[in-house]
């Protein structure tokens, strides 16, 4: 039985802490991302995530959230997305243009 594909976290780019209760297995992110972009987030109108999936994911995010009794996203937060250069040559060359953290 599969129960997670592996652990992940959200931690401050800034200041390279973790957020807290942000560490889950990969089935838990919709809930770990929703709770990080409200943890200290007043006055916040942009969030940028790094993720290795994040072309994927970030797809149907809202829906996923506006269909959900226990998640919620700021309608009014933008959310820019990267991939880690680590994982996002791997990928098609237009992926490389849009999501490297190096043109963002």
């Amino acid at each position: 039985r599969l129960e997670a594909t592996g652990i992940s976290g959200c931690a401050c780019a800034r200041h390279s802490y973790f957020i807290p209760h942000a560490m889950t297995t990969h089935i838990n992110m919709d809930y770990i991302l929703c709770e990080t972009l409200k943890h200290n987030a007043s006055g916040i109108h942009h969030a940028l995530t790094f993720y290795d999936i994040n072309y994927q994911y970030h797809k149907y995010l809202r829906d996923r959230v506006s269909s959900s009794l226990f998640l919620e996203l700021d309608q009014k937060l933008e959310i820019m997305l990267g991939i880690g250069l680590c994982h996002v040559h791997g990928y098609q060359d237009s992926y490389y243009i849009q999501y490297a953290s190096n043109f963002i």
